[in-house]
């Protein structure tokens, strides 16, 4: 579906999970998977790199979040479904477990992307982490970053650089890595380090988490869900006062549009 500019793909996580895999398994390399949040489509409107990447042909662009969730459902009355990255990754590799799964990672500061590099391991036998790179000075020689990536031969790349960051770059990546799949995970890397904590699982299910970010990370979190709420509102009612505005029969209830001065607005001459 389109939604606010961006072209997503609403699915379950059961659905998205599947896709992914079977291009993990597929033959031809170069899928990029992306996570439209409320952020992403924020950051979209000012950024053409990233909204360039976002309709680049054959990403995989996922709906994510429960802002864009009740957004939709009020201009739609429609509830669709949609898939959180930080826990689709891990039932991926959890899916792949019967096989041999190499991976890179890329993100975060000194030591995060190693630190995520062995939790990822220690959950996940199968998988050998194949490169990790923060996602700062590591860059700074990105053609020799890429030939390291592409020597290691990875099925998977995890960029977790951050939006309107990493979606360019998987994209630009992408082609040149022979990965089967890179994938824009935002923050995943940081919350497998332990560097932040991810909410209870009873604030997940309830769709709550943006809460818990809030009250533990104030200073990152509290001016973007403001600005980016208040953004969301007003795309809201934008879209409301379009739809009222474009109503075929809403020319038929103003008195001034329907009949002759001195005439009775009921049309009926009584």
């Amino acid at each position: 579906m389109r939604f606010l500019g961006i072209h997503v793909a609403a699915v379950s996580p059961d659905v998205a999970e599947s896709v992914i895999v079977s291009h993990i398994e597929g033959t031809a390399p170069g899928t990029v998977v992306i996570h439209a949040n409320l952020n992403t489509a924020h950051s979209s409107i000012r950024d053409a790199d990233l909204l360039q990447a976002l309709e680049s042909p054959g990403n995989l662009v996922l709906f994510e979040g429960i802002g864009l969730k009740v957004a939709h459902w009020l201009t739609s009355g429609d509830w669709r479904p949609d898939a959180n990255g930080t826990d689709l990754v891990p039932a991926v590799l959890r899916k792949l477990a019967y096989r041999s799964i190499r991976i890179v990672l890329v993100g975060g500061h000194d030591g995060v992307a190693a630190a995520a590099a062995e939790e990822m391991h220690r959950r996940f036998p199968h998988v050998q982490v194949v490169g990790a790179w923060n996602g700062y000075g590591d860059r700074q020689d990105e053609a020799q970053l890429l030939g390291a990536i592409a020597a290691a031969k990875p099925d998977i790349v995890l960029l977790g650089l951050g939006t309107p960051l990493q979606e360019p770059l998987a994209v630009a990546w992408a082609a040149q890595t022979v990965a089967q799949v890179t994938w824009a995970v935002g923050g995943l890397l940081d919350y497998l380090a332990g560097v932040r904590c991810r909410a209870p699982w009873l604030l997940r299910l309830l769709r709550l988490e943006w809460l818990w970010r809030l009250a533990l990370y104030p200073s990152a979190y509290g001016r973007r869900y403001a600005l980016q709420g208040i953004w969301l509102l007003g795309e809201v009612l934008r879209i409301w006062t379009s739809r009222w505005a474009s109503c075929p029969g809403r020319a038929s209830v103003n008195p001034n549009l329907d009949h002759k001065p001195g005439r009775p607005a009921n049309g009926t001459g009584d």
